[in-house]
């Protein structure tokens, strides 16, 4: 079971969390877009389209009060689909933050060798 909880999800969860976050803003941006159609969430519940819809009405009184909701909708969308990209670009923690065993430089040297030159499994000379 540990094996399976370290290396199978260790390496599963990783791409997983980049597939499912752009569709968490998907989700966002259609549950709002049918609430503010009005056949989203019915009027207690709280919700961004439907407080863009109840907003509409007052856009020439106060602008600034009904972007807000637009506003929120837009920032959580693009953070659901930045902070993923992000998180892939970045290198791998457990390959390149490892330190070395002690006493054992050959094993820093193959690691660094690996990265900086794209070959696995040869020290440089």
């Amino acid at each position: 079971m540990t094996i399976i909880r370290y290396h199978a999800l260790g390496n599963v969860l990783g791409p997983v969390f980049i597939y499912a976050s752009p569709l968490i803003s998907v989700s966002i941006l259609l549950a709002s877009g049918l609430s503010f159609l009005g056949l989203g969430v019915r009027p207690p519940v709280p919700d961004w389209g439907l407080m863009l819809s109840t907003l509409r009405q007052s856009i020439y009184v106060s602008p600034l009060v009904c972007a807000l909701p637009g506003v929120a909708i837009f920032i959580t969308s693009m953070c659901c689909n930045l902070v993923p990209r992000a998180a892939a670009r970045r290198p791998s923690a457990r390959i390149v933050g490892r330190p070395a065993p002690a006493g054992d430089d050959r094993y820093g040297a193959v690691v660094q060798s690996a990265f900086v030159t794209g070959r696995r499994g040869r020290r440089p000379r």
